[in-house]
């Protein structure tokens, strides 16, 4: 195998009347050739434009499509911003599936380290987002005491935690602490973004109740 770092380096130039994409797959193919004849893996690392298409990593590419035209794989390697620990590499070509990669260096070992697909790691950290959720955890604990306070002659009646929007800030801070930008009116939109993820993952349904005296919500887990 041999590296190339950068392919600039080793670039001639344009003639007169080549085109930018001409040029760039006449480049390109002149090196495919070249690994060709000598049965060797070629690998060239190039740049991304910092401002390129984030819809589609091959249009990223620093020049013309005639660098991915001429490529039989491209590998690119992205952050979301300097600094992030998670890189991602997506890999495409003509002879491996199109996919991408969640990477994170170990500075330990100054590996690269896989953490799976990007959809994979995206979704267990969404799951983790959930449950670590001070108010998704303030719910559940209290629909868990209601169920434990369920009498044996009872089956059939649902879990229930009834609460108002002070009354569940006050209790989400009184086991977790003091929660920043946690409001009246947070509350509720949080608690709207949150119902699905209740629902399917922990059986929760909320609902509003609104009297003469107070609005609050109804938590609900029916026991089976």
């Amino acid at each position: 195998m041999v590296i190339i770092d950068t392919l600039q380096k080793i670039r001639g130039t344009a003639g007169k009347t080549e085109g930018v994409y001409g040029y760039d797959y006449r480049e390109l193919g002149n090196l495919h050739q070249f690994a060709l004849d000598r049965n060797i893996a070629l690998v060239l690392v190039h740049h991304l434009n910092k401002g390129g298409d984030d819809t589609d990593f091959i249009n990223r590419l620093n020049g013309s499509t005639g660098i991915s035209g001429a490529a039989d794989t491209i590998i690119t390697l992205t952050r979301n911003k300097r600094g992030d620990n998670e890189t991602k590499m997506t890999v495409t070509g003509r002879d491996v599936p199109e996919r991408t990669l969640v990477l994170t260096m170990n500075w330990s070992t100054f590996r690269w380290e896989n953490l799976g697909e990007e959809q994979d790691v995206e979704s267990n950290r969404d799951e983790l987002d959930f449950y670590n959720n001070p108010l998704v955890k303030t719910i559940v604990r209290n629909i868990e005491e209601a169920e434990s306070m369920l009498h044996d002659d009872e089956d059939g009646a649902d879990a229930v935690w009834e609460a108002t929007s002070k009354g569940i800030i006050d209790e989400v801070e009184r086991l977790y602490g003091e929660q920043e930008n946690l409001t009246a009116v947070s509350v509720g939109k949080r608690l709207e973004k949150l119902a699905t993820q209740l629902e399917n993952k922990e059986g929760i349904t909320i609902s509003k109740k609104r009297d003469n005296k107070s609005r609050g919500y109804l938590f609900t887990r029916a026991q089976f």
